[in-house]
């Protein structure tokens, strides 16, 4: 064994050390003496642990040196390091001199040995050093023969190279792994496309936005990836223009439209890419989609209209306003829907996705400007789509959070059911799958519930019927008494007595 300084080096692998040293002088069998050395190295793991710890922080030449002085074995993996080698520690921290020790040694540079079962390999150097972002180490890696054309592991499953360049951003490795690949293929073969699409166009949309995904996405557009081709897990299937939709990315999304992608391409649920930039509030995007022939109708499988998606969307008006126009010059209908799927069990009254006709959505996010907007064009107050509530049930169920807002929209719409000559004591049809409050229960009900005074007063003085009982045999009295507030109190009695009083 060379001589190398003992500072910074474990007592246990200074013993270890001194142990093959007595017997060396003891024994006289050379290869006896070997074997004793490999073995104990072997299973001193605080010896392992030390190796694999220090590489990942050192570079000094004593560590280096120390490194080399161990057999392959000690290098090879430790109990916590499941089945990475020295390789794989060397690649993730871009220590080419480790490197360069292990392979010395004779350790794998594609990973795990294949005496090792498939399904336990771990991930391979190489991606390790892709994902670090160890540039120096991935040419290392390549030119000593790193494998980038055959599948490799990633975290225990079978990957590709070329997704995993695509996804962390090496335009540089993704140009030499194509030209590696072009050179095993035929000039007319279509598998480089298709694995550019599937591996390379696909990985690149999705990765985080603080990476640079644009000139990957341009440089694999260019190679030949097909800008239509969809990312499929076990779920979905979807295209990679709706991935760059979700991604919020407008230049990305951009440029898929310009190389041909459909700008009605649709996702799970059949979401658009227009569903998704209103539902976002990005205003850009919105504006290039109807820009690029968006399809304003289109609505999700459970039902939920592309309009409907403004309501809470926090979009300009001027936005709103035009999505609104293209909606209605292209044959939309504001008061029915078409839903392929049930509405979800468990969906809440208060969360105003799930009101689907537009003026429950945008009554629930309390913009006024809308809510007349789509009254004056024809919207229906006393629509209740398929979740079985009035545009008149949903302001109540909101009104205890800007009451001053609300008594307006309350207002505004029970102007709009007396002018269609409706009627404010129109119950709820929905069941308590989705809805707290029982079916049967009136705008009343539901304004005793919120202890709102101002409703109340709008909704009596316009003859709301303060004895009517819902679906558990309560009155709106009731819950303002469970709830002790006076003026509530006050106002559904006289109301009560009232109605009581013209009946004899």
């Amino acid at each position: 064994m060379e001589s190398v300084s003992t500072r910074n080096i474990p007592k246990d692998d200074l013993r270890v050390e001194e142990t093959e040293e007595t017997d060396d002088e003891s024994d006289s069998d050379e290869d006896s003496s070997t074997t004793s050395s490999d073995t104990d190295h072997t299973k001193d793991s605080p010896s392992c642990a030390y190796a694999f710890h220090c590489a990942k922080h050192w570079h000094s030449d004593i560590i280096l040196s120390y490194l080399r002085s161990l057999p392959a074995t000690a290098l090879t993996g430790t109990q916590n390091d499941g089945e990475w080698t020295m390789v794989h520690v060397a690649a993730q921290s871009g220590n080419i001199d480790l490197a360069e020790i292990a392979i010395s040694k004779g350790i794998p540079l594609n990973g795990a040995s294949d005496a090792i079962e498939s399904h336990r390999k771990n991930t391979s150097p190489l991606v390790l050093a892709i994902q670090a972002g160890n540039e120096a180490m991935v040419w290392w890696l390549i030119e000593h023969g790193a494998n980038i054309t055959e599948p490799v592991h990633v975290d225990g499953k079978k990957g590709n190279i070329l997704s995993q360049a695509a996804f962390y951003g090496s335009t540089a490795l993704l140009r030499h792994i194509i030209k590696a690949k072009r050179c095993d293929l035929p000039p007319d073969d279509v598998t480089l496309s298709e694995e550019l699409s599937r591996f390379g166009l696909c990985y690149a949309v999705l990765a985080p936005s603080n990476r640079d995904r644009l000139p990957v996405i341009q440089m694999l557009l260019d190679e030949g990836a097909d800008p239509c081709t969809s990312h499929t897990d076990r779920a979905s299937s979807t295209p990679v223009v709706v991935l760059a939709a979700w991604n919020r990315d407008l230049e990305v999304f951009e440029l898929l439209l310009n190389r041909g992608a459909d700008i009605n391409s649709t996702g799970s649920n059949k979401v658009t890419p227009l569903m998704i930039a209103v539902k976002h509030g990005h205003d850009e995007m919105v504006h290039l989609c109807l820009d690029r022939g968006a399809d304003p109708v289109a609505h999700q499988s459970t039902g939920q209209m592309t309009l409907s998606f403004a309501g809470g969307s926090g979009l300009p008006w001027d936005t709103v306003q035009r999505l609104f126009f293209a909606f209605q010059d292209a044959g939309g209908d504001l008061n029915t829907i078409s839903a392929e799927e049930p509405l979800p069990h468990g969906a809440w009254m208060g969360d105003p996705a799930l009101y689907y006709l537009p003026l429950h959505s945008f009554v629930a996010a309390g913009r006024i400007p809308a809510v007349r907007l789509l009254l004056r064009h024809g919207a229906d107050p006393l629509a209740k789509g398929i979740i079985g509530v009035t545009a008149l049930h949903v302001a109540m169920s909101r009104y205890a959070e800007r009451p001053l807002l609300f008594e307006d929209i309350v207002r505004e719409l029970v102007d709009a059911v007396r002018r269609v000559g409706g009627s404010l004591d129109d119950g709820m049809t929905s069941d308590r799958a989705h809805f707290y409050d029982p079916p049967g229960s009136t705008a009343l009900h539901i304004a005793s519930k919120q202890n709102a005074v101002g409703g109340i007063r709008v909704l009596l003085a316009n003859g709301a019927d303060a004895t009517i009982l819902d679906s558990d045999g309560r009155s709106a009295l009731e819950y303002a008494t469970e709830r002790r507030n006076k003026r509530c109190i006050e106002l559904l009695s006289r109301a009560v007595e009232s109605h009581r009083g013209s009946a004899n």
